[in-house]
């Protein structure tokens, strides 16, 4: 996850390369009232590529859908109302766009005219931001005051197919973070780097947990309980596990990437997964992310029948069997025959487990803006390079995961765990497992993607 910049009020053309970020000198300190105790859960909006959450921001609270981000500890990012008159490209946003307006806000305290802005980098682009301080609301009960870390949107560096309104920064909090060796804020100089605590850490809960469901959105739970197993998390900076292999097919058939006897001399682990709920797609080397189609293509009956007719790689021809899904798909077995992607991941106390990614959460079926009749299918993978001294080349496991999975996070005695019953939806009993259509999943149809899909906003210059 992205550290941060303080610099002075530039434009933003003038801010080049803010991926990464550095805080500087000023003292920018978060906290205040945090909240604790039984279960919250709130509903995850699907969005295509991401989910976001209602947060409340004020008093009284002014309601907000920010993008539930376990790749990201930023403090409660938020674009501000000035945004909706603005002729200036950095600073017009949307009018479909919902912002806070802190003139509205009982408790809002404004940012100081003295104050830094600071710098902000996502996987689409950066942002600047001014600290302010005011209450921030998640679900029924899950609240803090941002001291300073409410980071309003002064400028923006990018545009998205989808209405962006903020970021809620659910990364490793900096209690988590022992043996840190940046500063803290009171003594980090002129230049140095230093990370600031989230909502996390200011609302105190100790464990959550996301999950997605197509048609139906997510839940976004605040001290549920722990899966039976937690695995021991490894990063210091990101949400992170050992990742020890990947499997087509069957957990038996090992694919020869990030396989045990590949771990380099000196390292913890092959490599590592990191479960990113704002990222859209299953992110690594792009050798080895089509090393691993390649495996589920030959796996798969019907593709390598296919690939024995054509030429080209094996991954292509994953790609191009899936593409016209609508031409081989039945209604009785749906992309049921598109074998299942086991990732062997461990913690690091040694625990063990295998996750199972079906094809209907690897596989999305879009459509084309000039043939909106014939829907396509594609799997759920792209390229991403982030190799850590440690623990090799990191993963980064984004929405695929949490269709399959209950993923579960620890906070203090960090840990992650994967709970693999179906995502219960906040209020209800039993979920049906609905997809956009409304039609019923058990009828292995792939869930449906639009939009622009998003990228890691992790700083890959650091240590995992």
């Amino acid at each position: 996850m992205p550290r941060i910049q303080r610099y002075l009020a530039l434009p933003l053309a003038c801010l080049t390369l803010q991926v990464q970020g550095l805080v500087m000198r000023d003292r920018i300190h978060i906290g205040g009232a945090g909240s604790s105790g039984s279960e919250s859960c709130s509903k995850l909006a699907n969005e295509g590529t991401h989910y976001t959450v209602e947060v409340g921001v004020g008093t009284p609270p002014q309601q907000m859908d920010l993008i539930a981000d376990t790749g990201n500890s930023f403090p409660v990012v938020v674009q501000q109302c000035s945004c909706k008159d603005s002729k200036d490209y950095f600073v017009e946003c949307k009018k479909t766009e919902k912002c806070f307006a802190g003139a509205k806000s009982s408790s809002y305290v404004a940012p100081k005219l003295t104050a830094p802005h600071i710098g902000l980098g996502f996987g689409v682009g950066s942002i600047v931001a001014a600290p302010a301080t005011d209450v921030v609301r998640v679900g029924q009960g899950v609240s803090a005051t941002m001291d300073k870390g409410l980071l309003l949107i002064v400028r923006r560096g990018f545009t998205t197919t989808y209405d962006f309104e903020g970021i809620l920064g659910l990364g490793v909090p900096a209690w988590s973070q022992s043996k840190s060796s940046e500063p803290d804020l009171e003594s980090a100089p002129i230049g140095s780097s230093v990370r600031l605590p989230s909502f996390l850490e200011v609302a105190r809960d100790n464990t959550f947990s996301l999950c997605f469901n197509p048609g139906q959105g997510g839940a976004l739970r605040f001290n549920p309980e722990t899966m039976p197993r937690m695995l021991k998390q490894i990063g210091r900076h990101n949400w992170a596990l050992s990742l020890t292999g990947f499997s087509a097919g069957s957990s038996s058939a090992p694919i020869s990437v990030c396989s045990p006897d590949s771990k380099k001399s000196g390292a913890l682990s092959p490599c590592a997964a990191i479960p990113d709920s704002g990222t859209t797609h299953i992110m690594g080397p792009k050798a080895d992310v089509e090393r691993i189609l390649g495996d589920l293509c030959t796996q798969w009956p019907r593709c390598a029948a296919y690939k024995a007719k054509q030429l080209g790689s094996s991954a292509k021809a994953f790609r191009s069997v899936l593409w016209d899904c609508r031409t081989w798909m039945t209604e009785k077995d749906g992309m049921s025959e598109v074998p299942s992607l086991f990732i062997h991941v461990q913690g690091g106390d040694g625990e063990k487990e295998i996750l199972e990614i079906t094809a209907m959460s690897y596989v999305y079926e879009t459509f084309l803006a000039w043939a909106p009749e014939d829907p396509k299918c594609a799997p759920s993978f792209a390229s991403y390079s982030f190799n850590t001294k440690k623990h090799g080349a990191a993963w980064v496991l984004g929405t695929p995961l949490f269709y399959e999975y209950q993923v579960a996070f620890k906070l203090r005695s960090p840990s992650i765990g994967f709970g693999k019953t179906a995502c219960k939806l906040c209020g209800v009993e039993k979920t049906a497992l609905i997809s956009n259509e409304g039609v019923n999943r058990t009828m292995h149809l792939p869930r449906r993607m639009y939009g622009q899909p998003r990228s890691p906003s992790i700083d890959v210059n650091r240590e995992l």
